[in-house]
């Protein structure tokens, strides 16, 4: 099994953690870590750890964090010098986050499980646009 744990500033991690909910239904194995501006990195890390800890009987663990470089990404690669079974990911979406939930229990091959998450959070960030196509006359043409 693949514990997950989810941080980021502000409400993100519990923000997400609402929208999987809605998506896919609550999850075992799972916790939420906000870092909201009220608490200090030191009380950031020893929450990631004591979430750590708490999915200590699951094979691995990922962590999935809002912004490369910020604070929740950083605590939680400091934990991966104590843990040698966590991956952390950085750039979390909701789309990325719901495909690993929900086939987190089929994986054989852990880095290109993580490999896949990976692309297809990608290839979930598009720009739509409208087609746009000109309007065409209909023209009448006089009968016999």
């Amino acid at each position: 099994m693949i514990g997950i744990i989810v941080t980021g500033h502000g409400n993100f991690a519990s923000g997400l953690t609402s929208s999987v909910e809605l998506v896919i239904g609550a999850q075992e194995h799972y916790f939420a870590v906000d870092f909201d501006g009220v608490i200090s990195l030191d009380e950031l890390s020893t929450n990631i750890e004591t979430a750590i800890k708490q999915l200590s009987d699951c094979e691995q663990i990922f962590i999935f964090t809002d912004l490369l470089g910020g604070s929740p990404f950083r605590q939680s690669a400091l934990a991966t010098l104590n843990h040698q079974n966590i991956s952390v990911f950085a750039g979390t979406n909701l789309p990325m986050l719901v495909e690993c939930l929900m086939s987190r229990n089929y994986v054989d091959d852990i880095e290109q499980y993580a490999n896949n998450l990976v692309e297809l959070a990608k290839n979930q960030i598009i720009k739509y646009e409208t087609i746009k196509t000109e309007a065409k006359t209909n023209e009448v043409e006089e009968g016999i």
